[in-house]
């Protein structure tokens, strides 16, 4: 894994000549500042003005959020602009088109019903959070030893859902969040590679663990990019150690495809 802006030379090079190119971007945590609360968070103030401007340079623009496309469209003026992927991956909108909902199975519809039903059963029903493909559990508000307990106890409350390996718990800084294995970053990710042309030139970012499984679908395809003040074990090509360095990546890429070297 090379830091910083080393050795992207051949990456230059690739991009300079390539006829199409893609960017993908995690958006809580790589595009914006640290979440707070349940509420989608608003991109870095320099986000808008890269972003729209690679647009405009025939960078095509994909974005994985874990909040909805609804929400995020709210907070992103260009959100018409790319293919919107929310929920992890569960809800797709491409540019200016309607938003699709993948189908869930009965099976797992009763999976998510079962896991409601083992959290209201432990009194957390307000701290429950249900949206398409994925449940989500928050200790936001909780006393420090009630949010603890709840830390230590939903994991243990959902392993009857947990045997069905289609399901996944991923722990937040506040929450968990119940999401299905097969509708995810990604396949988000390889939906978006098998859309682009053979030999564009693609870059995946994002900014901790739950970017791994995205991180190798660009292995052989593409560079990937983790961004983070510390060098956690991933599988990503690059580390960038802040949203600065993005930036200043963001800001080359830009000139490259508009001519300017």
């Amino acid at each position: 894994m090379t830091t910083g802006m080393e050795d992207l030379d051949d990456l230059w090079l690739r991009l300079s000549v390539a006829k199409n190119s893609l960017l993908i971007f995690d958006y809580e945590g790589t595009l914006t500042g640290p979440s707070v609360g349940t509420s989608v968070p608003e991109p870095l103030p320099w986000v808008t003005e890269r972003i729209e401007s690679i647009l405009t340079g025939g960078s095509k623009v994909g974005i994985i959020a874990n909040h909805s496309v609804d929400e995020v469209t709210e907070v992103l003026r260009f959100a018409w602009e790319v293919d919107l992927w929310g929920l992890h991956g569960s809800e797709l909108r491409k540019q200016e088109e309607t938003i699709l909902q993948f189908v869930l199975s009965t099976e797992i519809k009763a999976g998510f019903k079962h896991a409601i039903d083992r959290i209201k059963i432990a009194g957390w029903q307000s701290h429950l959070i249900r949206k398409h493909g994925v449940l989500i559990i928050s200790w936001i508000g909780l006393p420090r030893l009630e949010a603890s307990k709840m830390q230590e106890s939903v994991p243990k409350l959902l392993k009857p859902v947990l045997r069905n390996e289609e399901f996944v718990l991923v722990e937040h800084t506040n929450k968990y969040e119940l999401t299905i294995r097969n509708l995810d970053k990604s396949s988000a990710v390889a939906s978006m590679i098998l859309d682009s042309d053979r030999d564009a030139v693609i870059a995946y970012f994002g900014d901790d663990e739950s970017d791994i499984d995205a991180f190798r679908m660009l292995n052989g395809t593409g560079d990937s990019f983790l961004v983070n003040p510390k060098k956690l074990r991933t599988p990503a090509d690059h580390h960038l150690t802040s949203s600065d360095e993005l930036s200043i990546f963001l800001e080359k890429w830009n000139s490259v495809i508009h001519g300017i070297f």
